[in-house]
């Protein structure tokens, strides 16, 4: 026991040396934890006290369907340069078959593997004069899956949940280095991906085109331009998020392009999506542009597709680029 304890004191100490360094006041945890050799679970573990609590969760579907008492969320995944967060109100959505849900379209705002959650903790604090509470689970490794935050005013639910699941930290991470296991749902798979198109019955793969230059760019900026509702889907560690809607303001901070809206925001390190594959499918003379993006580790990170009803708007869209890069 001795060890552990000692290994999450050096991992903390390290910890609050980098939180120190005013050049590092805007790096995220994920990346300070990459930074410093150690997982982001772990960072968080040397926080446990009075704003981070370690939680152990028998039943995730009972622990998800008290989430939906409270009256808005946000639903947060990332990768090393894309970071995806949809915000939803409750009583739009269910959770079905590991996944949370539109009610009225039956169609996943995010999807995962529930027997792959491994460690969650409960995270409250005050960022810009504002309250955050969330949930934070993370897989064996201690990287994180999802993050789930309170963006409305049902404080005293998230509480109430976190009080039903606390529990004293038992240096679970420090007893687990082990880095050997499956993903039952492989990141960046397409074959998971869900669109608004049978693509596998109803249509065919006609061909696939590879792309460089700044084709995400010009998807983005020409989806909000136009007002063409779009399908943008990100992977994370073992798990798929879903936005379908307009996109509006598509700006840049710093290296990132971001879309930040009221309902969708998506952040990507521009430089390290390297490359896209456009896929055509066909169907009885009608076709359809599906466009993948592979960071700089060759890492199907993100996709961009239309919604139904709106096809030839994005297939436009992309036959406008495919031209002008000839």
């Amino acid at each position: 026991m001795n060890s552990y304890i000692e290994q999450l004191s050096r991992i903390k100490s390290a910890w609050n040396s980098f939180k120190a360094d005013p050049k590092n006041k805007k790096i995220r945890i994920r990346d300070a934890a990459n930074q410093l050799n150690v997982s982001e679970a772990e960072l968080l573990s040397t926080e446990v006290g009075d704003n981070v609590f370690y939680l152990k969760i028998e039943k995730y579907n009972l622990f998800f369907k008290d989430l939906l008492d409270a009256d808005r969320l946000m639903f947060l995944i990332r990768s090393n340069y894309v970071v995806h967060e949809v915000i939803v109100n409750t009583s739009d959505i269910d959770i079905k078959d590991n996944s949370f849900i539109y009610i009225d379209k039956d169609f996943p705002i995010v999807r995962f593997d529930s027997h792959l959650f491994h460690y969650v903790f409960f995270e409250q604090k005050t960022h810009a004069g504002k309250e955050l509470k969330s949930f934070q689970i993370f897989d064996v490794n201690g990287n994180a899956i999802l993050k789930i935050y309170l963006k409305g005013k049902a404080f005293s639910c998230f509480d109430q949940i976190a009080d039903k699941h606390k529990c004293e930290y038992d240096y679970a991470i420090q007893k687990n280095k082990s880095n050997d296991f499956s993903n039952s749902i492989k990141k960046g798979d397409i074959s998971l991906v869900k669109t608004d198109y049978d693509l596998t019955l109803k249509f065919s793969l006609n061909k696939k085109i590879d792309i460089k230059g700044d084709v995400l760019r010009y998807l983005l900026e020409n989806s909000s331009s136009r007002k063409n509702p779009i399908q943008i889907h990100a992977f994370g560690e073992t798990v798929i998020q879903y936005y379908k809607g307009k996109i509006k303001n598509v700006v840049d901070f710093g290296p990132w392009i971001n879309v930040i809206d009221k309902k969708f925001n998506i952040h990507i390190f521009e430089s390290k999506i390297t490359s896209a594959v456009v896929s055509e499918y066909m169907d009885a003379g009608n076709f359809l542009f599906v466009v993948d993006f592979f960071d700089i580790d060759n890492n199907n990170v993100l996709g961009l597709c239309p919604v139904e009803n709106y096809e030839d708007d994005f297939n436009d869209i992309v036959n406008d680029y495919i031209r002008s890069n000839k």
